[in-house]
């Protein structure tokens, strides 16, 4: 069996954007309680298949990059009776098989918009009115090749299990951000 992509997913390879993603883990300690971490060393792609069940994903992991936020436990953690970093200084995953499945639904209206359209928008609802402009900077060493130019949300499951269809458009969904964000700065909310 076969599971085509969703309409807002290309096929391609793709470089893991460290900078909004994150390897984390929590480990239970002694049955009492839960140890978080993190780590904050990696890289990796992934690659998605004209079908879902033909997509993978490969990330190798710096595991001198540990961190729990107890400098001694990480230094624990990272010596021969743990991970022994100096031997093992890269942990790497890959996928053997990737299986669509979960119950989440995405709630979107699937027109596309870009970042300025949503600052446009924000800006006006904001009384900025034609001089939105005049408050964005762009600044080119922050925009990155692999970024989509558009993101579109799916909302095909929603409809089609739960018989969802958007009632707020575009603008008006950003303004009422923009309203809610209003109020809470005059004390309101």
């Amino acid at each position: 069996m076969t599971t085509a992509l969703p309409t807002a997913l290309t096929a391609g390879t793709w470089t893991i954007d460290t900078a909004h993603s994150d390897v984390a883990f929590i480990v239970r300690h002694a049955g009492i309680s839960k140890v978080r971490g993190r780590a904050t060393g990696f890289a990796g792609q992934i690659t998605v298949g004209d079908d879902v069940e033909d997509s993978k994903v490969a990330v190798t992991i710096d595991s001198a990059s540990i961190a729990t936020g107890d400098e001694k436990r990480d230094a624990h953690l990272r010596s021969a009776d743990f991970f022994e970093v100096e031997k093992y200084p890269e942990w790497t995953f890959s996928s053997t098989s990737v299986t669509p499945s979960g119950d989440d639904f995405v709630i979107a209206s699937g027109t596309p918009h870009t970042v300025a359209q949503f600052a446009e928008a924000a800006l006006r609802r904001a009384g900025v009115g034609d001089a939105w402009r005049d408050h964005i900077e762009v600044d080119p060493a922050l925009l990155r090749p692999q970024d989509a130019p558009f993101l579109v949300g799916d909302a095909s499951k929603a409809r089609r299990q739960l018989g969802w269809a958007p009632t707020v458009d575009f603008e008006e969904l950003v303004g009422r951000m923009v309203d809610h964000d209003l109020a809470l700065l005059r004390g309101e909310v």
